[in-house]
């Protein structure tokens, strides 16, 4: 059974679509944080996934990081890679915008010279009426590609469509509370100040029965919230 879910794993992860950070989005510079430190912006996208054009939601978001609390971008990334903290730093911030009834990093994967990182997330965002809470169960592979010019490390991510065997949960296929999920988290030099910029852009389609629309306000909540935690702003 293991070996059938590393083949269906390296299947996905070969056939994936190769992204990369928008270098044209606002939240690539500081100038237009203001004083919030974030900087998001989501538009309804179409997106060809498996053979099919489908509506995507399509986010964005930077947090700016003041250089002087961090020694350098490994540290940063290394914050965000903690998976077994991401329910404390939901805590810190998000009230219920964000709860997660597990976070665990999981045995990571080496293959052919690149190690795969992944974490199992079992969490609830605020949802429009009448659902009022969206829950997700899912499991995400990290792995780490080159970078654009100007970005200091680049790591891309993709939903596990695989079977995932976690320790005290559930068996699970796939994921639970969303059809699709693939972005990349990166870690640049702000332009025009010594500040690290921590910038995030993914596609997701979530399984609750409204318009893709409806959903990006929960979302946005819950992913501020998140990184406000995550790095104490």
């Amino acid at each position: 059974m293991a070996v059938k879910k590393l083949i269906l794993f390296f299947i996905i992860f070969t056939q994936s679509l190769v992204v990369w950070p928008s270098v044209d989005s606002k939240c690539m510079n500081a100038a237009n944080y203001r004083e919030s430190l974030i900087c998001k912006e989501s538009e309804i996208v179409l997106r060809e996934i498996k053979g099919q054009w489908v509506k995507t939601i399509h986010t964005k978001l930077g947090a700016v990081i003041n250089s002087a609390d961090i020694p350098d971008e490994n540290d940063l990334i290394a914050t965000f890679l903690d998976f077994d903290s991401w329910d404390e730093y939901a805590l810190r911030d998000s009230g219920d915008l964000l709860i997660f009834r597990s976070s665990k990093k999981l045995e990571t994967i080496r293959k052919n010279g690149k190690e795969i990182l992944r974490h199992y997330a079992y969490f609830g965002t605020k949802a429009p009426a009448p659902l009022y809470r969206q829950w997700v169960r899912t499991v995400i592979n990290y792995w780490k590609i080159p970078s654009n010019a100007n970005v200091l490390l680049t790591y891309k991510f993709i939903s596990d469509e695989g079977i995932s065997y976690v320790e005290g949960e559930k068996v699970l296929i796939g994921s639970e509370g969303m059809k699709y999920y693939e972005g990349v988290i990166s870690i640049l030099n702000d332009p025009k100040s010594p500040d690290y910029i921590v910038f995030t852009e993914f596609w997701l389609v979530p399984t609750i029965n409204i318009l893709p629309e409806f959903a990006i306000p929960s979302i946005e909540r819950g992913l501020v919230a998140l990184v406000r935690g995550m790095f104490e702003l």
